[in-house]
């Protein structure tokens, strides 16, 4: 019988004491950055080749070239350890694996729609010097004395975070992943990767200073007073780069809101679209009942990259609570005696606020008609 159990992510400072997910021994790791694009089946077939050669070089190559696989997976699999260095053979090959990943987590996840709408980039773990108040000109006659403007600035340091978790499976369903499970693993990766970095994110730019406040109604009128108390709070100027963000139960009442008959935000989908000309988008790790909007213009971040690790002799706690640390009580699991594998995928971003109204939000949505039914 095949069997996939997906545990769920992690996001933690990489200040914070690391533990190893995965008791026991682990031999290959696999980094890469998000570039340009590839087949989304490739991550698949490059994971399940790193699952099948039990984390080995020579094995995942052998695994790669007996299933025949393209020949850029082949060459990916070739790179040894970590990827991180342009010099190491197929690092170009393992780049483009899962740049397909690039465009679907755009699509998906609020931190990479923002980092790709423009928020500033900044590389993780330096420092620079940001100007918080910028040099100013003035028209002035002639003979008169020319204004002078002072500039301000402030140092920023953009901490790395990981997110990580750890998916497992049965050696069974690896060995017979067709085409059509090669998507679905894919596909269960993206979702696990966008949970994990959102919910991360949003803890990030989210605090006691955060403008915020309870809905007005629930009626037309009061989505429109909503929104506009977001734009007031988040002070949108002609440079910002505003992103709609919300919970899936208000972007469904939003696609569907209407006032005497007519769609009040005509453009809005249940899986998003645009809202005043912005782009909305429904983001599942919100609570129930949210609406928010992020001026990507007013924060700073990046994303390092994602990196893969396979398991075949370690012991887990396939638990989403998982005791940490361990104690005598804890259950573990041994992927071996269980005919099981696991992989750990782990993605490094970080994110700060340029100013404390970057993201401001408004909770007990509960948006409805204002029409009955005939």
């Amino acid at each position: 019988m095949f069997s996939i159990v997906c545990v769920c992510f992690k996001s933690y400072s990489l200040s914070q004491v690391e533990t190893n997910p995965f008791v026991g021994d682990t031999k290959m790791r696999a980094a890469i950055s998000l570039a340009a694009n590839s087949d989304t089946t490739h991550l698949a077939q490059w994971a399940k080749c790193l699952l099948l050669g039990d984390g080995e070089v020579n094995g995942a190559r052998d695994v790669a070239e007996r299933l025949k696989l393209p020949e850029r997976v082949i060459r990916a699999v070739n790179a040894p350890m970590m990827t991180s260095d342009s010099d190491l053979a197929g690092f170009s090959e393992t780049q483009q694996i899962l740049t397909s990943f690039a465009p679907l987590l755009r699509n998906s996840s609020a931190f990479f729609r923002a980092l790709d709408l423009g928020m500033i980039h900044i590389p993780l773990r330096q420092r620079l010097t940001w100007i918080t108040g910028a040099a100013g000109m003035a028209v002035t006659s002639e003979g008169s004395a020319i204004k002078v403007t002072r500039m301000a600035s402030d140092n920023v340091h953009i901490d790395a975070v990981r997110s990580s978790g750890i998916v497992v499976l049965s050696k069974e369903f690896m060995n017979f992943l067709s085409a059509g499970g090669e998507q679905f693993l894919s596909t269960e990766l993206r979702r696990a990767i966008i949970a994990s970095v959102d919910t991360g994110f949003f803890s990030l730019i989210t605090d006691g200073s955060t403008p915020t406040r309870a809905s007005s109604g629930s009626n037309a009128i009061g989505a429109v007073v909503d929104c506009r108390y977001l734009f007031e709070q988040v002070a949108l100027t002609a440079e910002s780069k505003p992103l709609f963000v919300m919970s899936p139960d208000v972007a469904r009442n939003a696609a569907t809101l209407v006032d005497n008959a007519n769609l009040i935000f005509p453009e809005m989908g249940p899986m998003g679209g645009t809202m005043f000309n912005i782009p909305a988008m429904p983001v599942d790790g919100l609570s129930a009942g949210t609406l928010g909007l992020i001026d990507a213009a007013g924060l700073a971040g990046d994303a390092l990259g994602i990196e893969l690790t396979p398991a075949r002799h370690a012991n887990i706690q396939l638990n989403d609570s998982p005791d940490s640390p361990e104690t005598a009580s804890t259950t573990f699991i041994n992927l071996w005696q269980n005919n099981l594998m696991a992989l750990k995928p782990e993605v490094y971003f970080g994110v700060e606020r340029l100013r404390t109204n970057a993201y401001a939000y408004v909770s007990g949505v509960n948006w409805g008609s204002t029409d009955s039914p005939a």
